[in-house]
């Protein structure tokens, strides 16, 4: 009788369970990547009621660690931790899989500093080994992609597989690309042990199963860069020896790299633009006052621009005097910042561990006309009936005159641009603020300005900011730094911080009105007033509680009919993995909503019809 595959608390190689797989449309959960790097004490200190002993045994850990290498004390103590047989790496992944995800965030401070510590280590390409002590409800089809989120122990122990024989459970054979080798750092060196980090997404190359009851199943990892694409560096010809040791860094990662030898000097421009640029992830520019004097980088480099091809700058000069060119300076000075925070998904009500792409979030703007609209929402809160009431969008809101969000700036007649936007709840004005500073980030939107700084106001309060001590104000760079970076600046960058917020090309998008106005605590007064009368702003409020005046007012409707439609798609087709026939179900709820014109009615509202298609999904 086959033996099933023994995984006990102390084996990372093996598992109980298969959770580490989901589909490649799951959030990301490397927040913590913006987490100040600390000791290993202070790393484990937020874990003190998750992992009993956990400071004991990161004594332990400074203790044996191995040190004296190109990793500091504090990164080889996390590897050494992590490789402890103790509970440690189980809590730890744990809280990777949970779906709730505020569970992660007392790892933070450990995850960065392991982090930190693996990416000083090169990649080591290879086949590794890791496996499940279970063959229930794992359903591998050829050429599926999937994505590990758990930190992944596997060994490259080659006689690992001989373990397996005759035993019940499923072996994964990988062809890792970006697997660490960790062993010089483990408390087990034998164990031969590679990391997969969270983020690693997989390919199916087959899968076999044995008489026994062994289901073998081969996976390789996928390129980070798609096939035929590069990170391409421009940089002249004088600084060549540099930026040759950072492409030979680069490709050492397995990271394709198109870099031309001879700079700027090239005999082929069409080629650089054709190929680098065109096929370029990103494009890194190495920048000296030599770069900005070249026709060939300018070409590049505004070529880029022009494709909307992520920029890299990076300063390869110690000469603190020298300042960009007119043109370099264009293209390079909204590239000083990258706000952490600032999310291409937005998450679901319901899930929050499911979320949907911020380009599918749909928003319909109209132009606002004060007098017709009230006159119609006090007619909407007088009726008495029920019908009345759900199927009254089309009477509200159809004769409206629909806009395109670039356009909102358009009939601003004053000096700076100061728009309101209205929408009641649910409608969708945080969608609407994270959607067009995303757009604005990627070069969609409103050039114009260098910066745009996302803020809530409704996190203007007493217990986020207390008072200050000799009666002083918290300042506009206080409440960006608090509220747009997950750690504290030094006073250097506060000070290029200031010097960007107290330039006229910076559009401020203030949410949250109507829940602040009425009640700013009398210590923030003055900066909530100094966000207020910034000269280009979008404020987004409920209609009521407006005490504001504004001449350009626009208002968020919700979804357009083609939006529900698309909505309703994209909803169901994220839930293909779970249910088979979840497109189907897609079809159903848009049959039954059609066919119910009073729930047709409150569908436009986009958390309404979340909740609809939520509750339609988990309806058997």
């Amino acid at each position: 009788m086959a033996q099933q595959i023994s995984s006990t608390s102390n084996n990372r190689f093996v598992t109980n369970h298969f959770k580490e797989s989901y589909t490649v449309t799951r959030n990301s959960i490397y927040r913590y990547h913006h987490w100040p790097v600390v000791s290993l004490e202070e790393a484990v200190q937020s874990l003190i009621s998750f992992v009993p002993h956990v400071k004991s045994y990161a004594n332990e850990a400074k203790k044996h660690c191995r040190q004296n290498t190109t990793l500091s004390r504090n990164e080889s103590a996390a590897i050494y931790l992590y490789t402890m047989p103790q509970p440690f790496y189980d809590e730890l992944n744990k809280a990777l899989r949970a779906e709730n995800p505020h569970a992660l965030e007392p790892w933070f401070p450990f995850l960065k500093l392991f982090s930190t510590a693996l990416g000083k280590l090169p990649s080591r390409p290879g086949t590794v080994w890791r496996g499940v002590a279970s063959n229930n409800n794992i359903n591998f089809t050829e050429h599926d992609m999937h994505t590990w989120w758990s930190v992944n122990s596997c060994t490259s122990y080659l006689n690992v597989a001989g373990m397996f024989a005759g035993v019940i459970g499923t072996l994964f054979c990988i062809d890792s690309i970006y697997g660490k080798d960790i062993t010089t750092y483990s408390a087990n060196q034998s164990e031969k042990e590679i990391i997969l980090l969270p983020g690693t997404i997989l390919r199916v190359k087959c899968m076999q199963s044995e008489p026994t009851g062994l289901s073998i199943v081969h996976l390789e990892e996928c390129a980070r860069i798609p096939q035929g694409k590069h990170v391409m560096l421009s940089y002249t010809s004088i600084n060549q020896d540099i930026v040759s040791k950072i492409a030979d860094i680069l490709k050492g990662e397995n990271i394709p790299v198109w870099f031309d030898g001879n700079g700027d000097m090239k005999t082929d421009m069409y080629e650089s633009l054709a190929n680098g640029v065109e096929n370029a992830v990103a494009v890194c520019c190495f920048l000296t006052s030599d770069y900005e004097q070249s026709l060939s980088c300018q070409s590049e480099l505004q070529y880029a621009q022009k494709r909307q091809k992520p920029i890299i700058p990076c300063m390869l000069t110690t000469t603190t005097a020298w300042k960009p060119s007119d043109w370099l300076e264009q293209i390079t000075r909204g590239l000083v910042f990258a706000f952490g925070n600032l999310s291409a998904w937005v998450e679901r009500l319901i899930n929050p561990a499911e979320s949907f792409s911020i380009e599918e979030s749909y928003i319909n703007l109209a132009i606002v006309d004060s007098k017709e609209q009230q006159g119609k929402e006090k007619k909407l809160r007088d009726a008495n009936k029920h019908e009345t009431i759900m199927g009254a969008f089309e009477d509200i809101y159809g004769v409206k005159t629909p806009i395109n969000v670039k356009d909102i700036f358009n009939t601003c007649k004053e000096f700076g641009k100061k728009v309101l936007v209205f929408g009641r709840a649910g409608i969708g004005k945080i969608t609407f603020c994270r959607y067009v500073s995303h757009q604005w980030a990627k070069s969609a939107l409103w050039p114009e300005y260098n910066l745009v700084v996302l803020i809530s106001l409704r996190s203007l309060t007493e217990n986020r900011y207390s008072p200050l001590s000799s009666g002083k104000s918290y300042s506009l760079v206080d409440i960006v730094v608090k509220e747009c970076f997950s750690r504290d600046l030094s006073e250097e960058d506060k000070n290029l911080l200031r010097e960007q917020l107290n330039k006229r090309t910076v559009l401020w998008l203030l949410d949250g009105y109507d829940e602040i106005v009425q009640n700013v605590s009398s210590h923030l007064q003055h900066v909530f007033e100094q966000l207020i009368n910034t000269p280009h702003h979008i404020v987004a409020s409920r209609p009521y509680f407006n005490t504001l005046s504004r001449s350009v007012r626009v208002e968020i409707v919700g979804f357009t009919d083609g939006n529900i439609s698309k909505y309703v798609e994209v909803f169901f087709n994220q839930l293909r993995d779970k249910f088979p026939n979840a497109l189907l179900e897609g079809q159903k709820v848009l049959k039954f909503l059609r066919l119910n014109p009073r729930i047709w009615g409150i569908a436009h509202i986009p958390v309404n019809l979340e909740l609809i298609c939520s509750i339609w999904s988990e309806t058997d």
